[in-house]
């Protein structure tokens, strides 16, 4: 029986697309693009996620970009999630579902998520939030999944994972837990919830 929803934070909870702040950034939409190759391509973005300090990870992407980037890369990396913006309707339906189950935060997200989730009340209810950042694991490896079972004392067989990346959910899939890759149709999802405890 399922008694535990663990959910993604990014494109989940909230909505979150990196190419709106490379291009503000910059000021173009080409630009825009070889800062998100920058940052999503090569790997970068993932070390902020790991917990690597943020002017460790602007030099990095510094040294690969061409000098008049510069300010544009720190801009990003200290202002990204400016742009985030709640799921009204994921929150809505979020706290209809925190009555019935445990409900957890299990997110690739720097450190700096402690600097803006408060901007963000429905985290207030969740019995808890795992950063990867704090941890220095990432989705979709084992360890991340194992750790954040054994932090919160949770048997995996009793626990759903709401993601937007398949490869989380197959991640987690690997030490006993179900999940749902969320691509933004919140009917499909009610649906595989309701469907849990039939």
């Amino acid at each position: 029986m399922i008694k535990t929803l663990i959910f993604d934070m990014g494109n989940v909870i909230v909505d979150f697309r990196p190419q709106k702040i490379y291009e503000e950034a910059t000021g173009s939409v080409e630009d825009g693009q070889i800062l998100f190759e920058l940052f999503m391509n090569s790997g970068i973005w993932h070390e902020l996620d790991r917990g690597v300090p943020l002017n460790q990870v602007i030099a990095w992407t510094q040294q690969k970009a061409p000098q008049y980037l510069h300010e544009a890369i720190e801009y990003v990396v200290h202002h990204w999630h400016e742009d985030l913006i709640l799921n009204e309707a994921m929150s809505n339906y979020l706290l209809e579902l925190i009555p019935h189950y445990n409900t957890y935060l299990l997110s690739n997200v720097s450190s700096q998520f402690h600097d803006f989730r408060h901007r963000f009340e429905i985290l207030d209810s969740f019995d808890g939030l795992y950063i990867s950042a704090d941890r220095k694991l990432l989705k979709p490896d084992q360890a991340i999944y194992l750790d954040f079972l054994e932090q919160y004392q949770l048997d995996p067989t009793e626990c759903y994972f709401i993601d937007d990346k398949e490869e989380n959910i197959l991640g987690a899939s690997e030490v006993g837990i179900q999940g749902h890759v969320y691509d933004g149709d919140l009917d499909k999802l009610k649906k595989a919830i309701v469907e849990l405890s039939q």
